[in-house]
């Protein structure tokens, strides 16, 4: 699963160039489930909340999680379906990601990043839900089954994406980028403990 990740700007943008609306965009160091975030779609960028609300959803706020969607049942699972049939793929550019390991009250975050300096590309989908109160942009991190140099870590990582599969991921069909849920990692992964995401604020180095 992926429950934490950052949005460095400097680091990102090394990764997917110069997009306007991100120059003056703050640094999100310590991203949860349900807050906004920076996604890259077919169209061009948008902010979205990381929690997806399906479009049949009653309300904007469902009980259930959303903010990891499992690659295996993507087709299949209905907050998710709807999305992945209709090609509403985007990218979540990330500098690391985080997880914890331990027992409660004991864990040990982690951060995790590429051993290089451009940042991770995390896939996605998103969904824009209509209301009472207007659209709520919403999207999910798609999960794989953990590569197995990353598996000590958590048996689930979000799926990362090569510079070569980004087209084909926002632009190809299902069945095409449906061939790209294989979970390979593009660039060896680096782990480093940190004592909470918020550390990453002064620790530059990651």
């Amino acid at each position: 699963m992926c429950g934490g990740f950052e949005q460095y700007v400097r680091r990102m943008q090394l990764w997917v160039g110069d997009i306007p609306e991100w120059v003056d965009a703050p640094d999100r160091l310590n991203i949860r489930p349900t807050q906004p975030v920076g996604t890259i779609d077919a169209e061009g960028s948008r902010e979205r909340q990381w929690w997806l609300v399906p479009r049949w959803s009653k309300t904007a706020k469902p009980r259930y999680a959303t903010f990891n969607a499992r690659a295996e049942t993507l087709a299949d699972k209905p907050a998710f379906r709807q999305a992945w049939a209709a090609s509403q793929r985007c990218l979540i550019p990330a500098s690391a990601y985080f997880e914890w390991t331990g027992s409660k009250g004991s864990k040990q975050c982690h951060a995790v990043t590429p051993d290089h300096d451009a940042g991770l590309c995390l896939a996605g989908l998103w969904e824009t839900w209509a209301g009472p109160d207007g659209l709520v942009d919403s999207c999910t991190i798609v999960t794989v089954a953990a590569h197995p140099s990353i598996e000590w870590l958590h048996h689930r990582m979000p799926l990362m994406l090569s510079s070569a599969q980004v087209d084909p991921w926002l632009t190809g069909s299902p069945d095409e980028a449906g061939r790209l849920l294989r979970g390979a990692l593009p660039d060896p992964l680096v782990t480093r403990e940190i004592d909470n995401p918020a550390a990453l604020r002064a620790a530059r180095h990651v």
